[in-house]
């Protein structure tokens, strides 16, 4: 495979690294960037052959991280990142290297949108075939039920759509990307941009209990229904260095 770009060292090797949690001190062999369907067939058959632990990674959020593999083969999924929105302006094609904030920038030029998580930064494919939780479940649904069809790579490197089977659409939401194989695209619905009234607050731990006191006594005063917040208490370690 001429075209496929592998790194073992150097700028682009780390910036494969480049995790959420930085506690994480795993270390490929390698990193392999696919921008193909091909080339990701390709790299699973011969990591299987060769009997090679890889591990599929893109926006680098799992804590546990899982999306890195120690002494093994990384596929970082970030050079495929196309989106194609449908004629009928209903539906979109997603690859699976496609980030959150990109999905939303490109639907937003066609003045449409669908629904991501917290973070921009967070590969959508993974966030939504492991349930899809974000802002916008109560007017939208999770991820999940956004998902119309999908393209899988299987373990032995056979590239599968879920048109020709149903029940591997079925396992693929709410089984997170690589359960059942790699997804190399998924086809999402899309709907026409809403209003949003959006912020982010950060705040030392010691101030949790005033801010929430207070958050609480917000929505006890007639908040609308589509409104939805999260809470998140982060380890310094795990945060990400400014």
């Amino acid at each position: 495979m001429p075209s496929l770009s592998v790194y073992t060292e150097g700028r682009h090797y780390q910036d494969c690294l480049e995790l959420y949690n930085h506690a994480l001190k795993k270390q490929p062999l390698v990193c392999a960037r696919p921008r193909t369907e091909e080339e990701v067939s390709h790299l699973v058959q011969f990591c299987t052959e060769e009997k090679i632990s890889f591990a599929v990674g893109s926006g680098g959020h799992d804590f546990f991280g899982r999306s890195v593999v120690h002494k093994g083969i990384l596929i970082d999924m970030r050079d495929k990142e196309t989106v194609s929105v449908g004629a009928d302006r209903a539906s979109a094609r997603v690859d699976g290297g496609v980030i959150a904030g990109h999905l939303q920038e490109t639907l937003n030029s066609h003045g449409l949108f669908t629904s991501t998580g917290q973070a921009k930064s967070v590969d959508y494919v993974s966030w939504a075939c492991g349930g899809g939780y974000g802002f916008y479940v109560g007017t939208y649904g999770f991820g999940v039920d956004q998902i119309l069809g999908a393209r899988v790579v299987l373990a032995g490197g056979r590239v599968v759509d879920t048109n020709e089977d149903s029940e591997l659409l079925w396992a693929l939401r709410g089984a997170r990307t690589s359960t059942f194989g790699i997804v190399t695209e998924l086809r999402v619905k899309v709907y026409p941009v809403p209003k949003l009234y959006a912020g982010f607050l950060a705040f030392p731990l010691a101030e949790a209990a005033t801010v929430m006191d207070k958050i609480e006594k917000l929505l006890d005063d007639d908040f609308p229904d589509e409104f939805s917040g999260d809470a998140i208490a982060v380890n310094p370690e795990m945060a990400r260095r400014r």
